[in-house]
């Protein structure tokens, strides 16, 4: 991920994006949640407990194993 040199909670790993239902549709809010402080934000907030966001990723061997079955399986599906 590209850091962005601004402390903002659209860039903070304890933030986390509102979804909300509408009608039959989910559709995704202009708040955030800040998981450490327990509350509502906006994204251009920032907070003392800021930390970076970090992507993981899983590369393991059973993970490659695991998609090579679900792909085996739906070509069988697909080839009936």
């Amino acid at each position: 991920m590209k850091s962005t040199g601004k402390k903002t909670c659209k860039d903070c790993d304890a933030c986390k994006k509102i979804c909300r239902w509408l009608g039959l549709s989910v559709i995704r809010d202009k708040e955030y949640f800040c998981t450490e402080k327990q509350q509502f934000t906006q994204k251009e907030n920032s907070c003392e407990r800021w930390q970076k966001m970090e992507r993981v990723y899983d590369l393991s061997p059973q993970r490659f194993e695991k998609i090579k079955n679900d792909l085996e399986m739906i070509f069988s599906i697909l080839s009936m």
